[in-house]
């Protein structure tokens, strides 16, 4: 691997070498970048649990009104005060299908702006992407009690308009790992920063219950106010402390700097047309696809729908609602970040190639998700069984951000927020349709046995990601990530 040597490093204004902060300047890129993520997602998962508290019904009252049945009635007994909880803030009467429509609303501006948001990264500053799509999704935030006053009209915009705002995040922190992450760093640093989203979905599960049933905190208004400030908050530092690349960063040292290989220069300095053609039509490429498709339809659906699920059939009150909601975030964590540790160490012992640490990292966090999601259908009304696995299965899917999540580094670093722009567009589709989903299959009564429909689609996708990823991936840097050749005539048959 090549280094930057000394005189490569001492050019122009850049004083390499003054070391102003003792903490290396990638580990501060990778903090901030985890706190970004964990906003995104707070605010992104906030009104899964505070829902429960703005709408007068629950969805199954509306969608059960001929039928008297209820799932677990002895659960329900013991959670008597998951009925008669009075929540403050105003309550709206929401039918089952606005309530799935708002819930769905968020990936409606998401999809679009997922790819654009990798074009925009690589033509632009990934540093201004990232941060003003956080900020622009925090100012939305703040606003949301008022346009829920206005009705469901509104809070569906508000929340398409907050969508389209954090659709270029991802793309965008995925060119920011690009060049900030030295190869033999590249599984942690990875994995620590896209599992900030874990960790605002840790916080905010609870928090939005807690706040949500609590009027001396102003219930669940304050729970949107709250996540916005955070946001705003984080945009400060985040400019202050970040530079696009190592190249651009005036006081990072030179040692520090000899850690990256001349790639991130190419990044930086030279533009290329995207190779739209030749990214379509490679197999590797598609096998991401489909991975992160799988794994991300597995994701989604319990993130956005495990609260429904917790209080209609486990009949959990909305304070535990969130707590337990959050457990298989919480232990998702550090087992992701155990599994970046060993396949960092794989790679540099050389035992495995890089495509055989992807494949088996990716195995391990798609058939054992499979397999634990399977068990829970036959776990019937044993809420404490049913939760083990649940956090079972999202703590082995922790394994795919050593797997797929970061292949696409590993494959086309210049071309790295594309690739990952491509593949969320098609994974997080899945978010539109999930809660619309779960309503089809669960349309006549919230039962165990339309939930077990839930849970076999999602061992489906899991085992398909699985397969195909297995079968088809590869990690090695494809040809043309390497290449610059004109794509020019590429790009008109493709426009």
């Amino acid at each position: 691997m090549k280094k930057y040597s000394n005189s490569k490093t001492e050019n122009g204004n850049k004083d390499y070498g003054k070391n102003h902060y003792l903490m290396p300047k990638r580990y501060i890129v990778a903090l901030l970048g985890f706190l970004g993520l964990a906003c995104t997602y707070a605010m992104q998962v906030d009104v899964n649990v505070a829902i429960l508290a703005m709408s007068n019904s629950s969805r199954d009252s509306g969608m059960n009104t001929t039928s008297s049945y209820v799932e677990c009635p002895a659960l329900q007994e013991m959670g008597k005060k998951a009925i008669t909880d009075k929540y403050p803030g105003p309550r709206y009467d929401w039918s089952p299908k606005e309530q799935a429509i708002i819930l769905g609303s968020f990936y409606y501006g998401y999809l679009f702006t997922i790819l654009p948001g990798g074009y925009l990264a690589l033509k632009f500053s990934p540093k201004w992407v990232f941060g003003l799509g956080v900020f622009f999704s925090a100012l939305l935030s703040l606003l949301t009690p008022t346009a829920t006053a206005m009705g469901v009209t509104a809070l569906v915009t508000l929340r398409i308009l907050q969508g389209l705002s954090q659709g270029v995040t991802k793309p965008a922190i995925n060119a920011i790992i690009s060049r900030w992450s030295p190869k033999l760093e590249r599984s942690r640093f990875s994995t620590f920063t896209m599992s900030g989203g874990l960790l605002g979905s840790v916080i905010a599960m609870p928090l939005s219950g807690v706040i949500s049933s609590c009027s001396s905190l102003g219930g669940w208004p304050t729970v949107f106010t709250f996540f916005g400030i955070l946001g705003c908050i984080w945009f400060v530092f985040w400019l202050y402390f970040i530079k696009d690349s190592p190249l651009d960063h005036p006081t990072i040292s030179l040692s520090e700097l000899q850690e990256f290989d001349q790639s991130v220069e190419e990044i930086t300095t030279k533009r290329r047309d995207v190779p739209w053609k030749k990214i379509f039509t490679s197999l590797p490429v598609w096998a991401v696809i489909v991975a992160h498709f799988g794994s991300g339809f597995g994701f989604l659906t319990l993130f956005t729908e495990l609260p429904n699920y917790m209080k209609n059939v486990l009949h959990f009150n909305i304070r535990e609602n969130g707590e337990i909601s959050a457990l298989p975030y919480i232990v998702q964590a550090p087992i992701a970040w155990m599994a970046s540790y060993f396949a960092d160490h794989l790679r540099k012992s050389g035992e495995l190639s890089i495509t055989n640490i992807r494949k088996l990292f990716n195995s391990i966090g798609t058939f054992g998700p499979a397999f634990a999601i399977t068990l829970v259908t036959i776990s019937g009304c044993r809420p404490k069984l049913v939760i083990g696995l649940i956090c079972l299965a999202m703590a082995l899917n922790g394994f795919c951000y050593s797997g797929y999540h970061v292949t696409h580094v590993d494959m086309s670093p210049y071309f790295a927020s594309t690739l990952f722009g491509i593949t969320s567009t098609v994974a997080f589709a899945c978010g539109i349709f999930a809660p619309s989903l779960v309503g089809f299959l669960t349309s006549d009564k919230e039962t165990i046995p339309e939930w077990n429909r839930v849970f076999f689609t999602i061992v489906f996708a899991y085992t398909l990601a699985g397969i195909f990823f297995g079968l088809f991936a590869s990690a090695e840097k494809q040809p043309w990530d390497t290449h610059e050749e004109d794509e020019s005539s590429e790009m008109a048959t493709w426009k």
